[in-house]
């Protein structure tokens, strides 16, 4: 591991964290600002023609700190975009995130990436996270949080609304063929070339199928939004890393995937 790479992560974790503390002892800070920069599922698109922003995981997340920081406030701005893959978030890069100079910089992208470009297309999808998040230290201060996707449907099933039924053919191999899975590796491994916590939500969802559970019924709309309580999921993840302070960066312990699981 770089240690500058390590040192420069420490850094913005600590700032973040100072930015928290900050609100504590003075009331007239700035609120700690949080972007989700993602697509559908970021945007909060659940059953057809349905946006729940009361349950989209970032939401959740806000609560979570406003009752364990009570004395902080937290802003929070909803960078989600339906149809988006990493080259579509890098031509609104600037305006979604660089000019708003985040605190904290919550990036989960990968499922439209995998429909569009299949396993040919898993090294242009790492050369384009890694150019954002090259842009985002270079131009921001902010601490950045890598999200895997979720799975999308295994199985034609009863969620799936009439007008959506166009998608299944195109999206039933992306979760039986391993597709989302060699994204979800993809984005591991940025996270771990540049010493960035992990949210690993596509684990906790192979966990869970391997326990018994039908995925299908945590897809809202049956082939890739998650329902309310499956976004509780992302959610309990981040909050974890954060209330951690990021159990990956303690001494000794490097990247080791039983921390990215969380």
């Amino acid at each position: 591991m770089n240690p500058s790479v390590a040192t420069a992560t420490t850094d913005r974790l600590e700032r973040f964290l100072g930015r928290i503390a900050a609100n504590v002892s003075n009331y007239a800070a700035a609120p700690v600002l949080i972007v989700a920069f993602g697509d559908s599922v970021t945007q909060g698109y659940t059953a057809h023609a349905t946006i729940n922003h009361d349950h989209v995981y970032h939401a959740r997340l806000k609560r979570s700190l406003e009752t364990k920081y009570p004395l902080t406030t937290f802003s929070l701005i909803n960078a989600g975009a339906a149809g988006h893959t990493v080259q579509d978030a890098l031509k609104r890069l600037e305006r979604d995130v660089i000019r708003h100079d985040p605190d904290l910089l919550i990036v989960s992208f990968g499922l439209n990436d995998a429909a569009h470009g299949g396993f040919e297309g898993v090294e242009q999808f790492k050369a384009d996270l890694n150019h954002l998040l090259e842009r985002v230290e270079a131009d921001t201060r902010a601490q950045v949080l890598l999200v895997t996707p979720s799975f999308t449907l295994q199985q034609t099933n009863r969620h799936i609304h009439p007008d959506e039924l166009m998608f299944v053919a195109g999206l039933l191999p992306l979760q039986r063929g391993g597709i989302v899975a060699a994204y979800a590796t993809a984005i591991r491994q940025i996270g771990a070339a540049r010493h960035l916590p992990v949210a690993n939500v596509y684990a906790a969802w192979e966990q869970a199928a391997l326990g018994g559970v039908d995925t299908d019924d945590w897809l809202s709309n049956g082939l890739n939004h998650p329902t309310g309580e499956a976004h509780a999921i992302t959610a309990d993840l981040l909050f974890k890393l954060i209330t951690t302070r990021f159990s990956v960066n303690r001494p000794g312990t490097g990247l080791e995937e039983s921390e990215l699981l969380c």
